[in-house]
């Protein structure tokens, strides 16, 4: 019995430290992006802003030593534009017979698997690697006015 009592007492009392060599966890990011299309007419102005846009998913880190790791991700990646396009409406003969404005809204989805090397400095760590995605789905949705010879309407697309 005092056996007993002693081993349970003394694995109480010692503590040991340990380095893991493996990290498994999720991972969310939140950022801004923007998708800004090249209008090459002349009477096309549009103008592209920055939206709210992110990455979810896992990773998997693997300590080499305490400076040192390799690095592999699964991420979901869904990325956002917004671009405001406003034009003039002409005729056959080249006359300005109204104008239009719309708001365009991009969604492209990725998966992506970045792997990578990480190197660990005052707390600090750099990571060198590639990526490789795949486009899962893309969108486009326009919401718009025109005027057309005094005549108002809308639409969407």
């Amino acid at each position: 019995m005092k056996r007993k009592i002693i081993l349970t007492l003394t694995a109480l009392f010692i503590s040991f430290d340990g380095f893991s060599q493996q990290e498994l966890g999720i991972k969310l990011n939140l950022g801004l992006s923007r998708i800004s299309i090249e209008r090459p007419t002349t009477n096309v102005t549009s103008n592209s802003e920055f939206t709210l846009s992110g990455q979810a998913g896992g990773f998997y880190n693997l300590h080499l030593s305490k400076k040192s790791s390799l690095g592999a991700e699964l991420l979901f990646i869904q990325i956002e534009g917004k671009e405001t396009i406003n034009f003039d409406l002409t005729d056959s003969n080249g006359s300005i017979i109204g104008e239009t404005s719309a708001t365009g809204n991009y969604h492209i989805s990725y998966l992506g698997l970045p792997v990578y090397y990480g190197f660990t400095f005052n707390k600090f760590t750099i990571t060198l690697g590639a990526q490789a995605s795949v486009a899962l789905a893309s969108g486009y949705k326009e919401k718009g006015e025109a005027t057309i010879n005094g005549d108002f309407t809308d639409w969407e697309n």
